[in-house]
Order: structure tokens, then sequence, then C-alpha cells
């Protein structure tokens, strides 16, 4: 008997031992691994330090930044006498007086940079001109109750004449969802809105049947997608199988109910057989901080959205804006600038007439497989993603009036169109504690598109 307890407690000794020589093992291991981090996170900042300082670009006070674009390529050198200043109109004589290097005058427009392109690099197309005045006059229109948001306005824009969705993720009480209804008053076009929830059901949203006793059938009673621009408030507060019922109708602008098919977005006087012929714009809204009782969207559902828009604070004018409406007074009604019609011959006109060079186009590609190779990035940015940043810039080009489609316009897009299709791996975002995951991917964005640029 005595030899059994022997055994068993000689037995449970080794067990114990071993646990503890696992757990001082994976000990070692953490702190090794830790230390690691530290050298190279020190080694990277005393490399940062050896660096000289660049000189800092001419900053342009724009309060409407739309049409905003990143850094192209710096203009061929016979050009380099034409480059204008926006924030000083005698800056061509200066340049010429000094004989300075051109790229020592560079303006940045925030939040994206760029370099002002001579005119005769790409010049306006007067077949785009009337679309340019009336993006121009529906900024106008919408800025009556939307103050300090000419980039996302843009971004809608560019979206809708793109056949795209938006989804605007922001802190409540940031306008999303003024921004959605006031878009929606300038381009004419029938509004819903739907506040989802966690008891939404696929029926409440798509539709249902209801028995109908008069005639003694079901009859279809529509739901709010039907419609052509539909606001989809709080979208991440409805399950899963809520939010997959919207996957059918933001690809294919239909739903299938029953087993019966159903066309969205119907344009007076056009064929709606046609998909290309109807008009069905979503803009999602989604609130980050407040994640309780929420449903986080999956990546197919994501990949739906041609971009994802941030909201921020407003500057400090346009909140005074905002606070001037606060005196009792109805805000001013926003006129029309666009019919649905409109909006689907733009599509076409654009889809057709504005060019994309073999250069561009191969920039896109290469960014795309530079996201999928990079080591800092999980998933990569897919097919998909190379289609909207073409469409995308296609659409912007021809909003600026020309038929040619540059590289700052792909910037523009890059990364609304990247920032909700890319992953970056978890220990990135741990060594670097002071800036969040999409700082580290916009700059990331930014170096493969100098890269790119450098290459070409």
């Amino acid at each position: 008997m005595n030899n059994n307890v022997n055994v068993v407690d000689t037995i449970i000794g080794l067990l114990v031992f071993a646990a503890l020589l696992v757990c001082l093992f994976f000990l070692l291991k953490f702190c090794i691994i830790r230390l690691l981090r530290f050298f190279k996170r020190l080694k990277r900042s005393s490399t940062a330090n050896d660096r000289p300082p660049e000189k800092p670009p001419v900053v342009v006070d724009n309060n409407d930044n739309s049409m905003a674009s990143p850094e192209p390529p710096s203009p061929p050198a016979e050009y380099a006498s034409k480059v204008k200043s926006i924030s000083n109109p005698n800056q061509e004589k200066t340049m010429n007086e000094e004989n300075s290097n051109p790229k020592d005058h560079e303006v940045t427009l925030e939040p994206i940079r760029l370099v002002i392109q001579p005119e005769e690099i790409y010049p306006k197309s007067e077949e785009f001109l009337p679309l340019m005045n009336k993006i121009e006059q529906a900024r106008q229109e919408i800025a009556k109750q939307v103050f300090g948001m000419g980039n996302m306005i843009d971004q809608c824009f560019i979206a809708l004449l793109s056949g795209g969705h938006v989804l605007c993720e922001g802190l409540p009480g940031l306008a999303k969802t003024t921004l959605a209804k006031a878009f929606a008053k300038v381009v004419s076009c029938s509004f819903k809105r739907c506040q989802f929830s966690p008891d939404l059901l696929p029926s409440d949203l798509l539709g249902d049947r209801i028995f109908n006793q008069k005639s003694g059938d079901f009859d279809f009673k529509a739901g709010p997608v039907f419609t052509q621009i539909l606001l989809a408030d709080e979208i991440n507060r409805a399950p899963a199988k809520t939010q997959a019922a919207l996957l059918e109708v933001m690809q294919e602008s239909q739903v299938t109910v029953f087993g019966e098919r159903h066309l969205i977005g119907a344009v007076e006087g056009m064929d709606a057989s046609t998909q290309s012929n109807r008009v069905f714009f979503t803009i999602a809204t989604q609130n980050p901080i407040e994640q309780e009782g929420t449903y986080r969207l999956p990546e197919a559902q994501l990949d739906r959205f041609m971009f994802r828009l941030f909201f921020h604070w407003p500057v400090r004018k346009a909140e005074l804006a905002i606070l001037e409406l606060e005196n009792g007074l109805v805000p001013p009604p926003i006129e029309l600038c666009f019919t649905a019609k409109e909006i689907v011959q733009w599509r076409e006109k654009i889809a057709r007439d504005v060019q994309a060079s073999a250069d561009i186009k191969e920039q896109i590609v290469d960014l795309m497989r530079m996201t999928r190779e990079h080591k800092d990035i999980l998933v990569g940015a897919g097919p998909r993603a190379s289609q909207v940043l073409l469409r995308g810039a296609k659409v912007r080009a021809a909003m600026d009036g020309r038929n040619a489609v540059r590289e700052a316009d792909v910037q523009a897009v890059a990364f609304d169109a990247l920032n909700h299709r890319i992953l970056l791996k978890p220990d990135v975002v741990f060594d670097h504690p002071e800036a969040n995951s999409l700082d580290l991917l916009k700059t990331m964005l930014d170096n493969a598109l100098t890269t790119l640029r450098k290459h070409a």
C-alpha cells in the first residue's frame, strides 16, 4: 500500500515539475520577444532621429476640401514655370525671378496633398463641364444644412455615379443622417430610412406577404429597401441574417422574396430590366464606440460598400455655422440639382467617355498586389477593389471636368476604398501603440503609392 502511494506521489511531483518547466519556457519566450521588439522600436526611433529634417510644404487653408488630391508626380521641367499656387497668385512671377525648383512650391490641401498641375497636361473637357457645374451647385445646396463636409459630399457623389454604396462611421451627432437626407433631396430620388435594431427581421427590411381577407389571397407588402436611396441607420445593430438580406439588393438592385424577383430603383422612362438603368444607393451608418449589443459587419458585407468614410469633429468655423441654425429659424430649403434619369445618363457617359491610360491601370493593379504581398498586411485587397478604384477615379475626373484619369484621382479615392478591405497583422498594431490601425494603413498606402511613382 505504501509503495503505491509513493508511486502516485512521484508521478504527481513529476507532472508538477513538467508544468513548471513549460510555464518557465513560455515566460522566457515572452520576455525574449518583448526585448527584441523593444530593441527594434529603439533602433527605428534612432534611425528616424538621424534623418535630416524635411522642408515643410506650403500650407493652404481650404475650408471646403472637396476634390482635393494626393500628391501626384512632379510635372515635367518644361511646365515648371507654369505651376500655379493657390495661396499666392504672384508665385509664378516669384519662381521665375528666383529660378527655384518647382518641387519647393508644393501645395498642401488638407487632408490630402497635391502639386498643382499645369492645365495643358490635364485640360478640361467641354462635354463634362455641365457635370462639374452641377456638382458645384449640389455642394452649395447641401452646404445650406451640412457644414464643413465638402470631401464627404464629393465621395458620396463619386459612389452614386459609380453605382456603389457608402458606409459612414463616426461618433453620434456628426451629421451622418443629416448628410444622407440632404443628399437625397439634392438628387431628387425616392428616399427611405430604416433604423436597424437587434429585433429587426429580413422580412421587415425586404417585405412580406400579408393575408388579404377581402380577396382571400396573400398580397406582397414592400419593405423600406424599395426605394432609390436607402439610409440604413446603425446597420451594425441588426443581427447577421438581417445584414445579409442587403447583399442581393446592394449587388444587383433586386430582391427575391418567396421565389419572386422584384426590381429595385426603377427610373421613369427607362428600361428597368437592365441593371444599369436602375438607381439604388445605400448610405449606412454605424457608431464605432458603442459595441455592446452590436453585430460586426462581416467582410463580405463590408466589401459591398465602395467607400467607408470616417466622420470627425467639425472645425471651429463649421461649428459656429451650426450654432447659427439654433436661432429658431427653419433651415433654408435644398433645391433640386439632379434627377434619377440624369444620374443614369451620366453613369453611362462616364463609363464610356472617360479614359484611363495603361499606366493608370498598371498602377492600380500594382497597388493591389502590394497589399497582398506586404509583410505587415494579413488580408489584402481583391479584384473588386481594383474595379472600385478605376470607377471612382473616372468619376472624380469627370466631376473635375476632365475626360482623362490622372494619378491624383486614384490616390484621392484609394484610402476610402481600401480601409475596410485590408486587414493588418495583430503584431503590427501591437508594435505601434501610439497609432491606430487606420493611421498605419494610411501610411502604408502612401508609401506604396510613392514607391509606384518612383518605379513608373
